[in-house]
């Protein structure tokens, strides 16, 4: 059993079991890994064991601060009630010190981790050019014939900025305070503010109560801090991304439970249930929901307390910014106008001239609930309302509990997006599908609207690879366009068995993109049970990259490659079922070759795929070293090319669109009805359910086809790979594979039962064909299997021997002398 669980739980050492007593040396060693595990993942003093074993709550509190400061991480907001009322530290001067020890060791501004470098900009206004600035200003300081230095601490702010993203429902805390500074520091009307929230500390007191140039001077002074209550039945909405700061991840316990949480939100589910999906303490995922929200990254949906229920001077503040961030795309703007269009009345109240402090929050916060529920009871827009912007959930679909469609997508796709340049207001989306891991239905509409402009663009003119980047760019808006709010598609989860709507809505389901690679960060019970919770089914586009690991579950229907389909394995295996492919050989890991086996050089050019990795097309002059260069650290696939050809024509490679109908008469493609005569796709018929998957099955020609099908040679053509999904890198592949689906009515509920059925039956088909592929000849089935140390959690092993798949079909080992 791991220490770390009987550290959560707070299980002293007389009272540990035995056998985990027998793992410890004594009680001083378990109260050192006490101290350790509670510093390094900032647990509060009181409530912890932390307390019997460091008795000095200040040195703890010092020593946790030291080790954050050390390994770059976010302020302990958590802990603000002793850090900041006790020690007297702030979140400004601790990042202060953090970069003042940067500068001093001139390291890069991607030292800073996301999240950290995103909320040190928010209180310093130091992001990545104003970082540069410094530390050119720092190196230029030095003395003629000196070493000595402007000192750092001058090169840097003062104080917060002045345009510091401040909620109105955010609770104020007083700050350490003494009686110096309400005689040196605040002014009459601040001394009130204070004054009122020192002497009731139980009550809440909403920022919004107070004039807001008192409370964010108040705040640049130190003297106050917020507190970002989030209660159990909160609901949570992360619109698209604005300026997040892409620089590294360093895995500490709280930058992984916001990863985790970015993945596994939505503003369906109620705080509390996330916490029971996802089986992680409450009070974790209240942290990691308040940092999101004091980052400017999320708003509550369900907020009590109306900004016209504030003092005065909030709604004009936030008028302000509504009006300017039209012109200006910055994240805290963005924030705020949020807020105001979700709070804003439809009619004006008298503007008040006084302080007007609002002393009962209480009775503020049930008076501003009453008031929003009555807002909030028509959909309609009024002609004065402002135009929600880009981020703010459609009335229509913000109370649609119904489950969707997930489609899943990998980093490559995300990258693409960013990279492409392709429309001014695409990247924000990009980078919310990256970092967050998911674009919502209630994001998706402004999305499509930006993937619809690049339409006008003529991507043949882009060049080469810009060219890859629009033509995936508008395919997954066709895609997108194609499943969503589909009702055609999905009316089987929307009409019962009596033709009565399920639903309030003659809409399709709504769909949320999803990246593979974020589901990662969960493990795989708490994946399940998301995804069975939100969604009727999968769908995933394709290709996906070679390196992408993929979650899978028998419980939800899925039309997209697992970790082993997304293998080598795969191809080997269609290779072994169908007696078709072209020549390959799968070199394992550590081998090196003395020459290239004989057959290869009847190519000009063959194909590498290392493990995990995409393909690559080298000329057969340079195929032997980059082989081996590639076999030190993976194994690699070998397969022949045609000759002379990098890029293959239409006459050498043919992509098969899956479903194959149901009534093949329908189909009007020739070609397609006579390479569905072909041996090899009929024996793979007898395995894999053409006919309940989608997606395509590449053959490849290695002789010089005709194009007059009357002189087309069926037994020229063999195998070469096969992708399940939507594929985004052809016009017309995609709309035969959407059409197909359509068709074949894929998302009916008893054909979802047979992918399921299916699915089940090819991993299994597969995982057999593996385990026999990797058992040593000289050992027993039993032998300990070789596993990938990144894929172990999704079994794909990697091959202790090298395998051969030959000209007359047969697979087997090779040996090599």
């Amino acid at each position: 059993m791991d220490i770390e669980y009987y550290i959560v739980k707070n299980i002293a050492w007389n009272k540990l079991p035995a056998e985990v007593q027998s793992l410890i040396d004594n009680s001083d060693e378990y109260a050192k890994k006490i101290k350790e595990y509670s510093v390094v993942n900032q647990l509060k003093y009181k409530d912890n064991l932390i307390r019997q074993v460091e008795k000095n709550q200040r040195a703890y509190h010092e020593q946790l601060l030291r080790y954050s400061r050390e390994h770059y991480m976010l302020f302990p907001y958590h802990l603000s009630e002793y850090i900041i009322n006790g020690m007297r530290i702030t979140p400004f001067q601790y990042y202060q010190a953090i970069l003042i020890r940067m500068i001093e060791q001139e390291k890069n501004y991607d030292t800073l981790p996301n999240f950290t470098a995103a909320d040190c900009f928010r209180l310093m206004g130091i992001g990545r050019n104003q970082y540069i600035d410094i530390i050119n200003q720092y190196k230029s300081s030095k003395k003629f014939l000196g070493m000595i230095k402007k000192p750092i601490k001058e090169l840097l702010p003062t104080k917060p900025v002045e345009n510091l993203n401040i909620d109105f429902w955010w609770t104020i805390r007083p700050g350490y305070i003494s009686e110096d500074d309400i005689k040196s520091m605040v002014t009459v009307e601040e001394k009130t503010v204070i004054d009122i929230i020192v002497n009731d500390l139980s009550k809440p007191f909403p920022a919004g109560n107070f004039p807001y140039e008192i409370i964010l001077n108040l705040y640049i002074k130190g003297l106050i801090y917020f507190d970002i209550i989030i209660q159990d039945d909160d609901l949570i909405y992360i619109p698209p991304l604005e300026g997040f700061v892409m620089n590294r991840t360093t895995g500490d316990y709280f930058e992984k439970l916001l990863y985790k949480i970015f993945v596994s939100i939505d503003e369906k589910t109620t705080i509390f249930e996330l916490s029971e999906v996802l089986k992680i303490d409450l009070n974790l995922v209240k942290n990691a929901i308040s940092m999101y929200c004091r980052l400017g990254f999320a708003f509550k949906k369900n907020n009590d307390i109306n900004v016209n229920n504030c003092h005065d001077s909030w709604l004009k503040h936030m008028t302000t910014l509504s009006s300017s961030s039209q012109n200006n795309n910055n994240r805290q703007t963005f924030n705020l106008k949020e807020n105001f269009i979700n709070s804003l009345k439809l009619t004006d109240e008298p503007p008040s001239s006084s302080l007007n402090v609002i002393v009962d929050p209480i009775e503020s916060s049930n008076g501003c609930s009453k008031k929003q529920n009555s807002d909030n009871s028509s959909s309609e827009l009024s002609p004065n309302s402002p135009i929600p912007s880009i981020g703010t959930p459609s009335p229509s679909l913000a109370n649609d509990n119904s489950k969707r469609i997930g489609l899943l997508y990998d980093s490559t796709l995300a990258a693409f997006l960013m990279m492409g340049n392709l429309t001014p207001g695409l990247k924000s989306h990009a980078v919310t599908m990256f970092e967050v891991g998911k674009l919502s239905d209630e994001s998706i509409e402004n999305f499509v609207l930006e993937l619809e402009k690049i339409e006008d663009y003529s991507t043949d003119d882009e060049g080469c690879e810009a060219e890859r980047y629009f033509l995936h760019a508008i395919l997954l808006c066709r895609t997108i366009q194609f499943l969503r709010h589909n009702f055609d598609l999905t009316k089987d989860f929307i009409i019962n068995d009596n033709n009565d709507l399920l639903q309030h809505s003659t809409k399709g389901l709504g769909l949320d993109l999803i990246r593979c690679e974020s589901l990662l960060n969960l493990d795989q019970d708490s994946c399940e049970r998301l995804l069975m919770r939100n969604y009727e089914l999968l769908i995933s586009v394709a290709p996906l990259s070679n390196e992408t690991q993929i979650f899978t579950s028998d419980l939800i229907p899925y039309f997209g490659a697992s970790s082993l389909v997304n293998s080598i394995w795969f191809k080997l295996y269609l290779y072994s079922i169908t007696g078709s492919g072209p020549i390959s050989f799968l070199i394992s890991k550590g081998v090196r070759l003395a020459r290239l086996p004989d057959i290869l050089y009847n190519y000009d050019c063959i194909m590498l795929t290392p493990w995990g990795r995409d393909s690559t097309v080298v000329s057969i002059s340079n195929a032997l070293i980059a082989i081996n260069e590639t076999t030190i650290f993976n194994p690699v696939l070998i397969q022949a090319y045609p000759q002379n050809h990098f890029k293959l024509t239409e006459s050498e490679l043919l992509h098969i669109p899956l479903p194959l109908l149901d009534d093949q008469s329908k189909d009007e493609n020739l070609y397609l009805e006579f390479f569905l005569k072909h041996s090899a796709i009929k024996r793979m018929r007898q395995h894999i359910n053409l006919n309940r998957i989608c997606g395509y099955l590449t053959l490849i020609n290695y002789h010089k086809p005709l194009c007059d099908i009357d002189q087309l040679n069926l037994n020229e053509w063999c195998i070469f790979d096969c992708h399940f999904g939507i594929p985004l890198f052809d016009r017309q592949l995609n709309k035969d594979v959407c059409n197909r689906i359509r068709s074949n009515r894929l998302f009916d509920k008893q054909k979802l039962k047979d992918l399921i059925e299916s699915n089940k039956k090819l991993f299994h088909e597969i995982d057999v064909f593996i385990r026999k592929n990797i058992t040593p000849l000289s050992s027993s089935s039993s032998s300990k299997i070789n596993y990938d140390k990144h894929q172990q959690q999704y079994q794909v092993p990697l091959p202790p021997n090298c395998i051969m798949f030959d000209e007359d079909g047969n697979l087997d080992r090779l040996c090599l002398n």
